[in-house]
């Protein structure tokens, strides 16, 4: 029982009198209970007493029965009171906040409404996954012309060109949380026509779903006015166009013609660096490299090779720049027309019958000219024109080309036919036109510049000088050609029997010197004993006759630094050491004897 409905119990009316007259009725049967073991009162004493102890007795009953049940009801009333009031006011803010969530629910949903359904905008919200609509505005039914109903059974692709879905599956595929601006894209009506919309969206979560939602700005219009902002752009540059196109034919005339110059003159110093170049190269190796490094820039967007005649009429490569196709491996100077006619060649994919040899078929336009000095042939600069191929000035093209590659390879004719008179005349120089050896010459700069090498590494250097015996008499008996042919024989004995960094060489007469680097006193003498006894066995045959006797060799032996620290010394020390040898018979290998003293 709650204690409002136990107040209002213990409040009623009936049960108040009651309790009253009851209490009173306890109390006068109390008196009178007393009065009767008082016997011989007055009326008025008796009456007085009664009235005592009624009222003695009446309070108590009635504060018991009455006043505390009626205190008591008070009491809960007030407490009543008070929770109620507790109550009301927890209701009255339960309420409040009730009816402020309401407010912020429909100021939200008025707020939705706005964004939403009231933007003037085409929004939308689709599955990130299922790329299904799941939410439009009516600015989209508007402006695609689709109903709410027939864009909920559709999905974003079908708003869009076929051809720009890969591009959109891609955008998808990379969103992430927040807001994106994925830029303009392009979109279909339902009639078919092409809007131009440019897209903001932000990822969220919609009815469970990961989703993102969509404003579509239509850009369309500005788009219009783009194009046609260009097309009249265009109008206005063509109408500027066609005013200036006197002018533009006159200035691409003239760059034309400056470009020309600037090539010719490129040319014209590469020409001349080359040519520079050239007159310095010492062999014609170092020319060859001349010849790559320019020809490669000379000719840069074209291909060929330089080929040179050898002793044995064989046409060889010996530069080549770009892609050369390689026909054969051996080639005579009687497989180019060039060189066979003694002029210009220029052959095409036409002209099949009169193809070099050395030319391969459908490679382009090839120009070969002959390399003539003084009459004698060189080689030939074979130039592929593949720029020139298909080209519409192919005719001032080839004509170019011609002169340049012309100007080329007289200039190269010029500078290998220098070379090789200088090549010519050095090696005249140093070697003695007899017998093919070094000469005296060679042998004292040569032997000057091993003194020093040994001398930096403390090295030794062995000398042998040599010295036919009887070679007078031999000469006297079969005549000066067979003792010709003699020096001939023996000086390629002695290249084929001595290492090649020895240097060997004619001294003067029969007499031959030998430098060894790097050899010491027991090798260079050993060295000697073996050319002795080997040189034996050395047949000399002249006009069919055989010599008859033994060929033999006397020796002289010395070493830098041991008997001296000069080339001159050196070789005077060998020197002394083969006249030793004379003395002791010839046939022999004798040591310097300056070498014995300082041993003594």
């Amino acid at each position: 029982m709650s204690l409002l409905e136990n107040n209002k119990r213990t409040a009623h009316p009936m049960r108040l009198l009651l309790v009253t007259s009851a209490s009173v009725f306890i109390a006068e049967a109390v008196v009178m209970l007393i009065l009767g073991y008082l016997p011989g009162l007055s009326l008025y004493s008796e009456a007085l007493l009664d009235a005592f102890l009624l009222s003695l007795l009446a309070f108590p009953l009635l504060y018991l029965f009455l006043f505390r049940p009626m205190l008591k009801y008070t009491e809960r009333q007030r407490e009543a009171e008070h929770a109620l009031r507790k109550s009301g006011t927890e209701l009255e803010k339960k309420v409040a906040e009730l009816e402020a969530a309401q407010q912020a629910l429909r100021d939200s949903e008025e707020q939705y409404r706005l964004l939403f359904d009231r933007n003037p905008n085409p929004m939308w919200i689709y599955d990130l996954e299922s790329l299904s609509f799941l939410l439009v505005n009516n600015a989209a039914v508007i402006q695609y012309g689709y109903s709410k109903e027939e864009f909920l059974s559709m999905t974003i692709k079908d708003i869009r060109p076929r051809e720009d879905v890969p591009a959109l599956l891609d955008n998808i595929s990379k969103v992430t949380d927040g807001i994106d601006n994925a830029g303009m894209w392009r979109h279909l009506r339902k009639d078919g026509a092409l809007v131009f919309v440019d897209i903001i969206s932000q990822t969220l979560t919609f009815m469970g779903r990961r989703a993102e939602i969509v404003v579509a700005y239509d850009i369309t219009k500005r788009i219009q006015a783009e194009a046609e902002l260009y097309k009249t752009k265009n109008q206005l540059e063509d109408l500027v166009a066609e005013r200036t196109s006197e002018l533009q034919k006159v200035n691409l005339e003239l760059i034309t013609y400056t470009e020309t110059l600037e090539k010719k003159n490129k040319e014209a110093e590469l020409l001349s660096q080359m040519a520079g170049l050239q007159q310095i190269c010492n062999t014609s190796e170092e020319a060859y490299a001349v010849v790559r490094k320019f020809a490669s820039q000379l000719f840069s967007d074209d291909s060929g090779e330089l080929l040179i005649v050898n002793q044995t009429n064989i046409l060889g490569t010996v530069v080549s720049w770009g892609e050369v196709p390689s026909v054969h491996d051996i080639l005579s100077s009687e497989d180019c027309w060039a060189l066979r006619k003694g002029q210009i060649h220029i052959s095409n994919k036409e002209a099949l019958d009169l193809r070099c040899g050395h030319i391969k078929p459908d490679t382009g336009i090839h120009i070969c000219i002959p390399m003539v000095v003084q009459g004698s042939a060189l080689g030939v600069f074979h130039l592929i024109a593949a720029s020139a191929k298909d080209s519409p000035d192919l005719e001032q093209q080839l004509k170019d080309k011609r002169r340049l590659a012309l100007t080329v390879s007289e200039q190269i004719s010029l500078s290998l036919a220098n070379i090789k008179l200088r090549e010519m005349l050095r090696d005249m120089s140093v070697h003695d036109p007899l017998t093919g050896l070094f000469n005296r010459r060679y042998l004292n700069e040569s032997f000057r510049r091993e003194i020093h090498r040994a001398g930096r590494k403390g090295a030794s250097i062995g000398v042998i000088m040599l010295d036919i015996d009887y070679f007078k008499k031999y000469n006297d008996t079969l005549g000066h050609d067979a003792g010709d042919a003699f020096l001939q024989e023996l000086g390629r004995f002695l290249q084929k029997n001595t290492r090649l960094s020895d240097i060997v060489c004619r001294y003067g007469g029969e007499e031959f010197v030998v430098v060894l680097p790097e050899a010491t006193l027991e090798a260079t003498k050993e060295r000697a004993e073996y050319l002795r006894n080997k040189v034996k066995y050395l047949k000399i045959e002249h006009e069919g006759i055989k010599s008859m006797r033994e060929t033999t060799l006397s020796f002289g032996v010395s070493v830098f630094p041991d008997n001296g620290t000069t080339a001159e010394e050196v070789i005077k020390a060998a020197d002394e050491a083969l006249y030793d040898a004379k003395s002791k018979g010839r046939d022999c290998v004798c040591v310097t004897r300056a070498k014995l003293t300082k041993q003594a």
